[in-house]
């Protein structure tokens, strides 16, 4: 991927966090990473301890967060700036344009406190019939919907 990076030219990067730690890790001080720009991570919530052990390695780089479900619509949130996504690192950005999300109980369906835990939902115009009120949601009682 590094000499690809570096015989390409290439400036933006889609990757996946695993792939960020990477490279923070192996590539300290590595000139084949010169000429990208952008980093777009996707798949996975990125930590705010590795955003900025990311952002200090490599300053010249724009890393932006996103979320999104491949299942679904691809992109949901995401950083429409790098200013935004620095002053907000862990998230995931502001909502497409659009898009309603929400958190609701997983028992009861109903929206859940800020106390509570529950799965994220959301709708978007051109999701058709996904449920109740058009809501989609993912919640198949797997922890990895669950927001708390």
């Amino acid at each position: 991927m590094l000499d690809a990076i570096e015989t390409h030219k290439v400036n933006n990067l889609p990757a996946i966090p695993p792939v960020i730690l990477n490279l923070v890790k192996y590539c300290k001080g590595n000139s084949k990473l010169s000429s990208l720009r952008r980093i777009g991570s996707w798949a996975a919530p990125l930590s705010k301890e590795l955003t900025d052990a990311f952002r200090e390695q490599f300053p010249w780089i724009e890393l932006r967060q996103g979320y999104g479900l491949t299942e679904s619509t691809g992109a949901t949130s995401v950083f429409m700036s790098d200013e935004d996504a620095k002053a907000h690192p862990g998230s995931s950005g502001r909502l497409l344009p659009k898009f309603c999300a929400k958190i609701v109980d997983v028992e009861t369906g109903l929206g859940a406190t800020l106390q509570g835990r529950g799965t994220l939902v959301k709708r978007w115009d051109t999701n058709g019939i996904c449920g109740e009120n058009n809501w989609c949601s993912t919640y198949s009682g797997r922890s990895h919907s669950i927001c708390s």
